[in-house]
């Protein structure tokens, strides 16, 4: 992979190169698609590898769970942070004390602490544009949770990274399943919805009063029952950036991060 400095502004496939652009990133960058050989089927694989690309399998399933049930402020993200969160899945794994190698489950229900405060940016971390700390409370029985935002004000709590005129803060409670191995290799079917509190756009300019939200999100009637299930609450601050590149316009620009994981009783 390269990088071009000048003399390109499109993106797209040329013969065997492909340019694109990385997100959070104006540079150009250029790559060349390579035909490779037969790609070799599962069942020919060394069993240690199979088992290595089965237990990878259920990670990535445990990863697209939790990026569903956070998809509220996932747009907020300045980089891809999926194969980080695939492979954070790999610890708990490790953990399940009934399957053997090859055979490990992901219970996040179990192991929620691997998931909490998981940050969705590189350059700039939820908690260093909202420094105070943030009070909350997830109740698993009603579904509900409820967060409560400090007095924000520009330079005491709170310091946003670019000179934006107003602001906004995104709260989302969703549910995420543990991922089971199943030797049928049987695809997880729970997607259930989320629920949004947000605030209303506020000046950066001003100084704005603590407020308290309420999320409520009731368990779907259809759930797994062999699986256990946490709520996941997130959150994140967004801006409207202007963009100078190219025709210019506006695009969304922030910081997000998972708050907590609650399993659910029962």
């Amino acid at each position: 992979m390269g990088t071009l400095s000048s003399g390109v502004e499109f993106t797209g496939a040329v013969g065997t190169y492909t340019f694109y652009r990385k997100q959070g990133s104006d540079k150009i960058f250029v790559r060349q698609r390579r035909n490779g050989g037969r790609k070799k089927k599962k069942k020919e694989l060394s069993e240690r590898v199979q088992e290595t690309v089965t237990e990878f399998s259920l990670c990535a399933s445990t990863s697209k769970a939790i990026r569903w049930a956070i998809r509220d402020i996932k747009h907020l993200a300045d980089y891809n942070f999926t194969p980080k969160l695939t492979g954070l899945c790999r610890h708990p794994q490790k953990l399940d004390p009934v399957g053997k190698r090859g055979e490990r489950s992901v219970l996040i229900s179990q192991h929620p602490s691997y998931f909490a405060g998981f940050n969705l940016n590189k350059n700039h971390l939820f908690d260093s544009i909202i420094r105070h700390p943030l009070q909350y409370s997830i109740d698993p029985v009603a579904g509900i949770a409820r967060v409560e935002l400090p007095e924000l004000q520009q330079g005491v709590s709170l310091f946003l990274p670019w000179p934006v005129p107003q602001f906004r803060v995104i709260m989302a409670l969703g549910l995420a399943a543990d991922q089971l191995f199943d030797a049928s290799g049987k695809k997880d079917s729970f997607s259930p919805g989320t629920t949004v509190a947000t605030t209303g756009w506020l000046s950066s300019t001003e100084q704005h009063k603590g407020q308290t939200f309420e999320l409520s999100l009731p368990m779907p009637a259809k759930r797994p029952k062999d699986r256990g299930i946490s709520y996941v609450l997130s959150i994140g601050i967004e801006m409207e950036i202007t963009v100078l590149r190219g025709s210019g316009g506006i695009r969304k620009a922030g910081a997000g991060k998972i708050v907590d994981l609650v399993a659910v009783g029962g």
